[in-house]
């Protein structure tokens, strides 16, 4: 083993570590992939190394504050940005559920109406027959002439009595 896979095989359990005692947070856990990928690939490690060079020559300071500044961004802003967008869309979902409440409610109006209008329409024709058929009920009924009777049996006795 090369002694710049050793040193990185140290920083990737420090960072191993540090996501282990952060319970996963973004920028460990990224770190952690990022020094992964240096230890078991050589031009990865080059290339990061590159990075890094370009990033502290022009002083440590600085390289250090933007690495911060990074660090603080993506542990940060992301947070940041959701609450915004979350109140923003709630916002949105808010101005949406009001109108279409204002809508339902006009939709009910008229359904109202119009369900109102039928049933009035239905309870006119069944209070109309009632009454008829109430009306009916009330008037006497002619009887037919019935079969029995004095005249069925021929004449009556009082017809033909002589006096």
């Amino acid at each position: 083993m090369k002694p710049t896979t050793e040193v990185w095989l140290g920083i990737f359990a420090v960072i191993t570590v540090w996501t282990a005692l952060t319970g996963g947070a973004l920028l460990p856990m990224s770190l952690m992939f990022v020094v992964a990928a240096c230890t078991v690939h050589a031009s990865t490690r080059d290339r990061v190394m590159s990075w890094l060079v370009g990033l502290f020559s022009y002083g440590f300071l600085r390289g250090c504050v933007l690495i911060l500044g990074g660090a603080v961004m993506i542990q940060f802003l992301p947070l940041e940005m959701a609450l915004f967008a979350a109140a923003d869309i709630l916002a949105y979902v808010e101005i949406a559920a009001a109108v279409a409440l204002i809508a339902a409610n006009v939709r009910l109006r008229a359904v109202a109406t119009i369900a109102a209008r039928r049933i009035q329409g239905i309870l006119t024709r069944v209070v109309r027959r009632a009454g008829r058929a109430f009306r009916s009920a009330r008037r006497p009924l002619q009887r037919p002439a019935s079969t029995e009777g004095p005249d069925r049996w021929g004449p009556s006795p009082a017809a033909l009595s002589w006096g």
